[in-house]
């Protein structure tokens, strides 16, 4: 799957044309509602990087402060939400490398981003290669095996002792102990290896790769057992935190009720049935794996005591949220008239279709019988009505 294919997935799933008019925190919700807990930390910056991209695009680069202010609030609100700068910076240079391909004329601006990222991390973006002075101020030396580091270095002013002469070197030979045998070395000692390099240290020490895949291999772990046993992760408090601090941006409208002044986790009508809202056709309940009936949040299988379905129970409401529950339509329809009230509007075509099933609504004009040459009468591809050929004249040559 390549670039374009992975954004508009995402958006699909977020139920979003575009992620140039919501705020972090309306994209955090949307993630969390249509999400699986079990999605990649990968995957999610990828949605992030793509919604910084979005503002960038409409604020207007000249203006220094607009444009490093942007950035800053999204690079400390991601490190707020417990993501680790080099896993952020890495994304960001894997989404600025792919988006060049199809857009070359955001390669400025992109650039531009990337140095006041990398100022604020305080480091460059991306794996750079290790310079011969940063080298010698890390003791370089050190990762050398003793016996070589006489012949590797350069100093013309060694001491007289200390210069050794290469044809007069001899490697050495073991030492054999009083009992006749060599002194073996147990399995269970750990050998000493910070003298291996390069390719080396690759295959024997320890390498930034497998590094990072034993970080990945915990995330994995930690996902699992809180899907298991419920959210209790230092991130998920730390998100927690964030969603009740942070107050709604000016002219944010709560999806739920349509009033404004909080956000809809905050939202009073979370414990009433009655504003509950299906989701999209295509959306796919990670819990139950049923198409087009609840929410994740709503699911009757879903024991997370955050979830919207574990506080009415703990609320003692009782709400029919299994996937037998067919929601009242919001369409004002008169039954067999064949018209609207809202000039035939639907919003999906599955519900178009449950409405035809119920004998409700317009339903499709018959076609026409099928005209032939037959029956004399055939359609001209130039005329907008049928026309009797048997009316036309025959020329005789």
């Amino acid at each position: 799957m390549d670039h374009t294919d992975r954004l508009r997935q995402n958006l699909e799933l977020l139920g979003l044309e575009h992620l140039r008019d919501i705020s972090l925190m309306q994209l955090l919700d949307r993630i969390d509602k249509n999400f699986p807990s079990e999605i990649s930390e990968k995957r999610l910056l990828h949605i992030f990087v793509a919604w910084l991209n979005e503002r960038l695009l409409v604020i207007d680069t000249s203006d220094e402060g607009a444009f490093s202010q942007e950035i800053k609030s999204w690079c400390y609100f991601l490190r707020m939400c417990s993501y680790d700068d080099d896993a952020v910076g890495d994304s960001f240079k894997d989404w600025q490398s792919e988006q060049l391909v199809i857009e070359p004329a955001s390669s400025r601006r992109l650039y531009l981003a990337e140095l006041e990222i990398a100022s604020i991390f305080g480091r460059p973006l991306g794996r750079q290669p290790l310079s011969k002075i940063t080298a010698e101020k890390e003791n370089y030396w050190g990762h050398i095996h003793p016996d070589r580091i006489p012949l590797s270095t350069k100093n013309k002013r060694q001491a007289p002792h200390e210069v050794i002469d290469v044809d007069e070197w001899t490697p050495r030979v073991a030492e054999l102990s009083p009992s006749g045998t060599l002194p073996t070395q147990t399995e269970d000692e750990q050998q000493d290896l910070r003298f291996l390099t390069g390719a080396n240290r690759m295959v024997f020490g320890e390498d930034e790769a497998l590094s990072r895949k034993r970080k990945n291999d915990t995330r994995v772990a930690e996902r699992k057992k809180a899907q298991k046993h419920g959210h209790s992760s230092q991130k998920v408090s730390l998100y927690k935190m964030v969603r009740n601090d942070l107050k709604p941006s000016e002219g944010y409208v709560c999806d739920r009720c349509g009033v404004s002044g909080h956000l809809i986790h905050h939202c009073g009508t979370n414990l009433d049935p009655e504003f509950d809202t299906r989701p999209a056709r295509d959306y796919i309940c990670s819990i139950c794996n049923q198409t087009g009936l609840h929410w994740r949040s709503l699911c009757p299988k879903n024991e997370d005591p955050n979830s919207i379905t574990q506080q009415r129970r703990r609320a003692g409401i009782a709400a029919d949220t299994s996937a037998e529950r067919v929601q009242p339509l919001e369409l004002d329809y008169e039954i067999n008239t064949g018209t609207s009230k809202q000039s035939d509007t639907l919003r999906w075509g599955w519900e178009r279709e449950h409405l035809r099933g119920l004998g409700i609504g317009r339903r499709s004009r018959s076609r026409s019988p099928i005209r032939s040459h037959q029956d004399k009468r055939v359609r001209d591809r130039f005329r907008p009505t049928y026309h009797d050929t048997s009316a036309r004249r025959s020329i005789s040559p």
